[in-house]
């Protein structure tokens, strides 16, 4: 069993983005965007063929954007990222010291 978590803005690689969620009944992936279940105890694997067009940078820029200039809600609040931001530090800290950390 593995974890691997990253957190960064810009980090100057190729552009890459994996998304893989795996349970003991059903999982999914990013790309190609596929659904795994079992319906019945038979297997199915689905693709799914997205309509919306526009990478997802693109519509975060938008959403961004729109945000500054038509002064909607965010639906991503700093306060979000922040805590984020503390829960990889809790991660880091707990690998460090080898045992559970809490945080506020």
């Amino acid at each position: 069993m593995g974890l691997q978590i990253e957190s960064f803005w810009a980090s100057h690689q190729p552009s890459e983005f994996q998304m893989k969620l795996f349970d003991t009944e059903a999982g999914a992936k990013f790309k190609p965007l596929m659904d795994y279940r079992c319906n019945d105890d038979k297997e199915k694997d689905i693709k799914f063929r997205p309509t919306e067009r526009m990478k997802s940078w693109d519509r975060i820029a938008d959403h961004f954007i729109n945000c500054i200039l038509d002064r909607i809600d965010c639906k991503a609040p700093l306060r979000h990222g922040l805590i984020a931001q503390k829960m990889m530090g809790g991660l880091l800290r707990s690998a460090e010291i080898g045992c559970p950390v809490t945080f506020e």
